[in-house]
């Protein structure tokens, strides 16, 4: 059951402004005032917070969960239909990106999942009505790992024993390598063992714009199952640059530019340089801690990094 729509709140309208001397970007609006989607409010309990932005002809709503992994959802709103990537984690969220999704009145093409972590594909369970897809790597993996994932956390008890589905909804389409919406291409590439396992990457070249799932982490911790698989990923997303792409929409921080790969590397590089002398986990953790104090405890990205066998 979804939550009710209200007419009180204007979602704000990010406010972001490109330019080029050399070819033409997709125009980003900048106005603060204008009213993109009147009448839907956020649940009083503010489970997340939405914000929209309007590219060329294209709106992208970010739907930020304010508890349960700091994780993204998207719908990319073009002329005629909706793309959603990722279903984030806990249920009451799922529910409230749905029931926003509805909220727009068009047509939901697809739902997207970027890779086979819990927080973004646990509360799919709100989209599978709708066609689902994501990586064969993805699919097999959430086949073979989401249901004792699911049976884990909720054995830790709160919040997953309430905000965990009964079962875990796995998505049913292989993704394409390439599709068109609305006259809108997207083109997908996978990465193997970087963050995870699985990683989709979603690019959008008439929006300069990538999903970035969880390659690009900023200000935080990142677990890492082979560093280097990473720093080819983000070299990858580096280099589009060159092909004129401007805006990462990130699978827990913001929509960001271009610059932030730089620092994003530089982490992968110490962490690197901290793997490669075979340290213990708690070895490890203490490195990485005094290398990046402002990033805090990291504690839970060891143990996980641990568990994939990262450390000896």
């Amino acid at each position: 059951m979804f939550l009710s729509l209200k007419k009180t709140t204007v979602i704000a309208l990010m406010t972001l402004l490109f330019f080029s001397s050399c070819q033409k970007d997709p125009v980003v609006e900048n106005n603060s005032s204008k009213q993109i989607t009147e009448g839907f409010v956020l649940d009083a309990d503010t489970l997340g917070i939405l914000t929209t932005t309007k590219v060329a002809d294209t709106y992208v709503h970010l739907y930020h969960s304010t508890s349960g992994a700091q994780v993204n959802s998207y719908a990319i709103e073009s002329r005629n239909k909706v793309v959603i990537v990722d279903a984030l984690h806990f249920q009451s969220r799922g529910e409230e990106m749905r029931n926003f999704a509805n909220f727009l009145e068009k047509d939901i093409e697809r739902v997207l999942v970027s890779h086979a972590h819990a927080d973004h594909y646990m509360a799919l369970g709100n989209f599978k009505d709708l066609p689902t897809y994501a990586t064969s790597d993805a699919i097999t993996n959430i086949a073979n790992e989401g249901e004792a994932t699911r049976l884990f956390r909720i054995s830790l008890g709160e919040p997953f024993l309430s905000e965990y589905p009964d079962s875990v909804t796995i998505p049913e389409n292989v993704v394409e390598t390439s599709f068109t919406v609305d006259d809108i291409k997207y083109e997908t590439f996978n990465f193997i063992n970087t963050e995870a396992k699985d990683q989709m990457l979603l690019k959008i070249p008439s929006l300069k714009m990538i999903h970035t799932a969880d390659l690009v982490t900023i200000g935080g911790h990142q677990i890492l199952i082979d560093p280097e698989q990473i720093i080819n990923a983000i070299q990858y997303i580096k280099a589009l640059e060159g092909e004129g792409y401007t805006t990462l929409l990130t699978g827990h921080n913001g929509m960001e530019d271009m610059s932030v790969l730089d620092p994003v590397l530089q982490y992968l590089y110490t962490a690197k340089s901290i793997l490669d002398t075979n340290p213990t986990a708690a070895d490890y953790q203490t490195q990485i801690e005094a290398a990046y104090p402002s990033y805090g405890d990291a504690s839970f990205v060891v143990l996980l990094m641990d568990n994939a066998g990262a450390f000896n």
